[in-house]
């Protein structure tokens, strides 16, 4: 049913008559046939947040000393350090996302984010060309493994 102007001239003693609720109630019917699309998709869009946050393990800002990078070699890969980041939400299957908060403070190219479960130890690895000379901010969020 089509929207239907209200009845904006009441004055004291009007009393609503059956076509004012009729009035109202249709205007209440459109302005739900136009709402409810709308609910449908904040349903869809809060299954698709909360299936999201399901996954999540761990959201952490943490601190890479100096102190954790060590050199490492491996015929594979053309890197020279990684630090070491512990996090007991990390398991092997894990997707670990890592933002680095002040790249303009890094002096080395820092690559590759790896998931690792080593002898119990839940850790992920960063990789480096270099020992970086500063210490780097970063914030990371590890995802559920499967």
């Amino acid at each position: 049913m089509a929207w239907i102007a209200p009845k904006i001239n009441w004055r004291q003693g009007d009393a609503p008559t059956e076509r004012d609720f009729n009035r109202i109630e249709a205007n209440e019917l459109d302005l739900y046939n136009r709402i409810a699309p709308l609910n449908t998709y904040t349903t869809d869009t809060r299954n698709i947040v909360n299936a999201a946050i399901a996954q999540l393990s761990a959201v952490v800002s943490y601190t890479v000393p100096v102190s954790a990078w060590a050199a490492y070699t491996s015929a594979n890969m053309n890197y020279s350090f990684r630090a070491q980041i512990s996090n007991n939400n990390v398991v092997a299957t894990s997707r670990v996302d890592v933002e680095i908060l002040a790249a303009n403070a890094i002096d080395a190219y820092i690559f590759g984010i790896y998931p690792f479960t080593d002898t119990g130890n839940r850790v992920f690895y960063m990789y480096a060309d270099a020992k970086p000379s500063n210490s780097i901010a970063i914030k990371y969020v590890v995802f559920k493994g499967a």
